[in-house]
Formats: structure tokens, C-alpha cells, sequence
């Protein structure tokens, strides 16, 4: 049973347009969001410290300061500020950064994270972003780029030749 049509029992209420987590990544131009989704993915964000936090972990180390994260990711210092104070407010909620990150996750998703191509743009790279709907839909991707690039080649024959006989 869900409270929502979308999340499971429970989240929607940490979901709402009114909370401030929401309202706060809302607020995030979408490249914001997706470089914290793309580090996300690989390690949780820290709260209540610059060292680690979303803008932090996001610019590589290259922010520590409210000024210097609006000016590294081309936002408002009023939206760093917003979003930073509602980061470290989800402490009083949710007991593990680690869980703290999976939210934020699905927060950024649930906002959205493309416009029409999605891709993050850090130092000078451009990295693009699949986002899948589902790990069955990841496993074929990646076994048809595994076929497209000759992984399977060898097997695929000796399927052929038994198939044959």
C-alpha cells in the first residue's frame, strides 16, 4: 500500500511540494542537480559540514564556503543557502547520511534532472547521464552494449554451431 501513487509507504509524506528539502532542490538549476545525482550514486553526502556535503562533493572539493558554491555551480547564494539548510535539517529526520542520500536522490529524480540532453559539465568534461527506470532496463542496456561491442561474439557463434546440429 502507498500513500501516494508514486512512492512507497511513508515517503510521500517526505515528498510534499511544502517540504523544504523539496522546495530547496526545486529551487537548483537542473545542472546543479544532476552533478549531485551523478555523485550520489557513488557516495553519500555528508550533513552539517562543508567537507563532503552535496556542493562540495559535487565541485570535487572546490567549495567550502556559501559564495564560492553559488559561483562554482552558476546558483544564487540565497538557493545554497536554502538548500544547505535544508540538507543539514533532514538530521532531525533521518538518522544516516547514507539514507539522508538515497532521499535526495529521489527528491532530485522526483523534481526532475533533464531538460532535453541530459549532461554534466565539471571541469572542463562533459559527462552524459542515463538515468534507468529500472535495474531490469539497466541489464539489457548494458548487455546490448556488451553485444555492440563484441563481448559475446565467441559465444554467440558457438551458439550458432549448436544450434546447427
Amino acid at each position: 500500500m502507498t500513500d501516494s501513487n508514486w512512492g512507497k509507504p511513508g515517503f510521500a509524506k517526505t515528498l510534499r511540494p511544502s517540504d523544504s528539502l523539496y522546495t530547496a532542490v526545486e529551487g537548483l538549476k537542473i545542472s546543479t542537480r544532476q552533478a549531485f545525482y551523478a555523485v550520489a550514486t557513488k557516495k553519500a553526502f555528508r550533513r552539517g559540514t562543508w567537507d563532503g556535503c552535496a556542493f562540495n562533493g559535487a565541485a570535487n572539493g572546490a567549495v567550502s564556503s556559501f559564495r564560492a558554491a553559488a559561483d562554482y555551480f552558476g546558483e544564487t547564494e540565497e538557493a545554497v543557502r536554502k538548500f544547505i539548510r535544508a540538507w543539514d535539517q533532514t538530521a532531525g529526520v533521518i538518522q544516516s547520511d547514507q539514507q539522508a542520500t538515497v532521499l535526495l536522490k529521489e527528491v532530485i529524480l522526483h523534481v526532475g534532472v533533464t531538460e532535453v540532453s541530459p549532461c554534466i559539465v565539471s571541469d572542463a568534461k562533459v559527462y552524459t547521464v542515463r538515468l534507468f527506470t529500472s535495474e531490469e532496463t539497466q541489464m539489457v542496456e548494458e548487455l546490448r552494449a556488451e553485444i555492440d561491442a563484441g563481448v559475446w561474439d565467441e559465444t554467440l557463434a558457438k551458439m550458432d554451431e549448436l544450434a546447427l546440429v
